[in-house]
């Protein structure tokens, strides 16, 4: 994972990012709007690696609890989680851009947090502030004064129902008792 402080501020990486130039006006970024449509794009594409990030990590944490339903239920998010980067990757280059993801997209509390024995609850809380943190940042996104298309508007409608329907998930799936480990 590359280190944030090393990496090079999002204003530099948003300089150096070029249309691919495939002869579209709107990819040869002679509109500054599609530029701006492209940076909201990449923004949402840091949030979407942030959420996969979190659910692989709440995958390994249930695995190493020894909870499958908790492993099960992380391993489904994980790969909505990534279609949804696929998705965003894919709108981006439709749109005649290179995706990149802010380097300054948050860092999954479950990153941070190491194991610690009687950590199941406090690694999957943190995997729900982690879907709370998504779906505010998707919020920011949705609420933009940057004019969306209607396609990019909807897969940004979509982020955000499905980052929602995760965190639903995960609360319910926290307010059941663990079931009792096998004799």
């Amino acid at each position: 994972m590359e280190s944030h402080a090393l990496a090079p501020s999002v204003t530099a990486r948003r300089t150096e990012s070029q249309p691919r130039g495939n002869g579209d006006a709107f990819a040869a970024g002679s509109d500054p709007e599609a530029a701006a449509v492209a940076d909201i794009l990449n923004q949402a594409l840091g949030i979407a690696q942030f959420a996969a990030l979190s659910c692989e990590l709440h995958y390994v944490a249930a695995l190493r609890d020894h909870s499958p339903q908790r492993a099960a239920v992380a391993l489904e998010h994980a790969y909505e989680a990534q279609a949804n980067v696929d998705g965003i990757s894919r709108r981006i280059g439709e749109l005649g851009w290179e995706p990149y993801a802010s380097p300054e997209a948050p860092v999954p509390r479950t990153a941070a947090r190491p194991g610690n024995g009687d950590g199941r609850d406090a690694a999957a809380g943190d995997v729900l502030a982690d879907a709370r943190a998504a779906i505010d940042g998707y919020r920011r996104i949705a609420a933009s004064p940057v004019p969306l298309d209607p396609a990019t508007k909807a897969l940004i409608d979509d982020l955000l129902a499905s980052e929602e329907k995760r965190a639903g998930m995960l609360a319910t799936l926290l307010r059941r008792p663990a079931p009792l480990p096998e004799p």
